[in-house]
């Protein structure tokens, strides 16, 4: 059995002030909403997220986008920082390795605890002209082929008690796994966030994808995705954007829902005080 070079590495160091840092900052606990939310177009949810020309049980596709094409363009470098930050912080100069994970392998979705927000609608909602979708979060983890946690937002204090969890000092005392330091450096790369969108309550699913991606069209390049698919029941409620019409976005899309089986979900109205023009 060919050993991991972590397990040489992290010989005798205490990691337990390490690991509980990145599990309070990043696990999904009995605090997170039963729903997290997207914001996104009547576009989206029509052509793309529902599909009413299926049949089958399975009509919900939530794209990954790989990272490299996502809004926030230091997605997976902020991460990169805290992985060199761990690295020089527990073994100074020798801490120097490969990539832990190649961007072109790994494809993100967002979702957000915040449903009904004015920021979010004015950045991912059409200013407010969109839907806000909720997911069942228990179901698209037991449904996601990744994994699911809450981005871990760079701010200046976030940095300080993550520096503060990093330590030279080894007791022979001390036994540790380089595989399980190897999956929490990944967290880290997979996970931590700009401390500028820390309002966006990030819950994000990742995926490591080897194969060929799909590709579909933005405004201005070609974008690298997989598709997700999901049972229908996985959408529990969609409020409609505070700047659309509310009586006729109501009813059309409750007789759409009600037209492809799906009226198990809420449908309600924001009622946020927002202008667009």
């Amino acid at each position: 059995m060919e050993q991991n070079i972590f397990d040489y590495l992290v010989e005798g160091l205490d990691l337990n002030a390490f690991y509980s840092f990145i599990d309070s900052k990043t696990d999904i606990d009995k605090n997170t909403p039963k729903f997290v939310f997207q914001y996104t177009t009547w576009s989206a949810l029509f052509n793309g997220i529902i599909r009413s020309d299926e049949e089958d049980d399975k009509k919900v596709h939530v794209f990954s986008t790989n990272c490299q094409y996502l809004n926030d363009p230091k997605e997976v470098e902020t991460g990169e920082q805290y992985v060199d930050i761990a690295l020089n912080g527990f073994f100074g100069n020798n801490g120097e390795c490969d990539d832990l994970r190649h961007r072109n392998a790994i494809f993100m979705t967002s979702f957000s605890e915040n449903e009904n927000s004015l920021p979010m609608w004015n950045m991912y909602g059409k200013n407010g002209n969109g839907v806000s979708i909720g997911f069942d979060l228990e179901l698209l983890r037991s449904h996601s082929g990744g994994t699911i946690k809450r981005c871990l937002y760079d701010t200046p204090l976030n940095r300080t008690l993550f520096q503060n969890t990093l330590s030279k000092e080894r007791s022979s005392e001390v036994e540790n796994s380089g595989e399980k330091f190897q999956q929490y450096l990944m967290i880290l790369m997979d996970f931590a966030k700009k401390g500028c969108y820390e309002y966006e309550k990030e819950i994000r699913l990742t995926r490591q994808v080897m194969e060929a991606p799909e590709y579909r069209l933005s405004e201005n390049f070609i974008v690298p995705y997989v598709d997700n698919v999901y049972p229908k029941d996985i959408i529990k409620k969609i409020i409609i954007g505070p700047c659309n019409d509310f009586e006729r976005s109501t009813k059309s899309l409750q007789g759409w829902l009600h037209k492809i089986g799906m009226d198990h979900v809420q449908v309600t109205y924001s009622m946020l005080p927002y202008r667009n023009s």
